[in-house]
């Protein structure tokens, strides 16, 4: 049973104390993936300089892209990251709105202050 990372059999070299895959405990197939959507140079010196619990997170969001960029090829988590973006914006617009129409709906007397903080608020979203 080998005791080197995928990334030093992979290179033919033996696997250092400090090294970077072997801190991130990337399994051969995670490796592979990561391999083939990324430079894995860049990977590396990327884990080298991150702290032990940076590294874990940072191998979660390689592991996700990666994820992402099988699925798909063309959009990747990029076009992930913006249809999250677009409907918490669209959320958001809806929540002012309802706000607003529930206020504006309120007896004169008792919301002229939450009626004017939600009217500024809808402002600047626009």
């Amino acid at each position: 049973m080998s005791t080197r990372c995928p990334d030093c059999v992979n290179r033919g070299t033996q696997c250092y104390p400090d090294c970077p895959f072997a801190r991130a405990n990337f399994t051969a197939t995670e490796y592979l993936e990561t391999r083939k959507y990324n430079n894995i140079d860049w990977v590396r010196d990327k884990l080298q300089e991150l702290s032990k619990h940076e590294v874990e997170y940072y191998k979660r969001s390689i592991l996700y892209e990666n994820k992402c960029r099988r699925e798909d090829p063309i959009g990747g988590c990029l076009k992930v990251n913006d249809h999250v973006v677009k409907a918490i914006e669209t959320l958001y617009g809806q929540m002012v709105k309802i706000g607003y129409n529930y206020l504006k709906n309120k007896k004169k007397e008792d919301d002229d202050e939450e009626r004017n903080y939600l009217i500024r608020a809808e402002l600047k979203l626009l």
